[in-house]
């Protein structure tokens, strides 16, 4: 289960129910649900998840790899995003990419500058139109000052373009 998935539940469970709830997970999830709490659940923060993998500029592409091996809570890699020191998004490279790389080569030395990503206040059907426009997997999600905050998947945005689509319907037929 991801946080972000939590996070749904938490929106739809009963009130007496959140506290057992965090509780039940580990203290360094909790202040991530706190984090994602605080985006709209119809915005690009609430829909994005926080497992992801980053890396900082200058990394060796063998690093990249034992860092995929190890970390094994990450459910999709599809992209890997490259961060400066503050955290800011500076580059993306897949995984695919990733394997034709030497292993000592550092990855901003062949990553795709300046990657398209959304803000987290951005509303979920502006997210969908991104993910229409340009076709990726995985959609990065930054805050105001380019910082990285988590990704958004494709499998996430066709649950948005499905619930879109049906509330579109219900207007159309009067019902809504």
């Amino acid at each position: 289960l991801h946080l972000g998935d939590l996070v749904d539940i938490l929106e739809h469970a009963p009130d007496e129910m959140h506290s057992h709830l965090v509780d039940a997970v580990e203290s360094e999830d909790q202040a991530a649900i706190a984090e994602l709490q605080q985006y709209p659940p119809d915005t690009a923060g609430g829909l994005m998840n926080t497992d992801y993998l980053a890396v900082p500029l200058g990394t060796p592409a063998g690093d990249v790899i034992h860092r995929i091996r190890e970390e094994h809570y990450i459910e999709t890699v599809y992209y890997i995003y490259v961060t400066d020191g503050a955290g800011g998004l500076g580059g993306v490279f897949s995984l695919r990419e990733l394997l034709s790389f030497k292993p000592d080569e550092p990855v901003d030395r062949v990553m795709h500058r300046d990657p398209i990503s959304v803000r987290v206040e951005q509303d979920q059907e502006d997210v969908a139109r991104a993910f229409e426009k340009y076709n990726y997997h995985t959609m990065p999600v930054v805050d105001a000052d380019g910082v990285l905050k988590g990704l958004i998947t494709h499998d996430d945005i066709v649950d948005v373009i499905h619930d879109e689509a049906s509330e579109d319907m219900m207007i159309m037929a009067g019902a809504g």
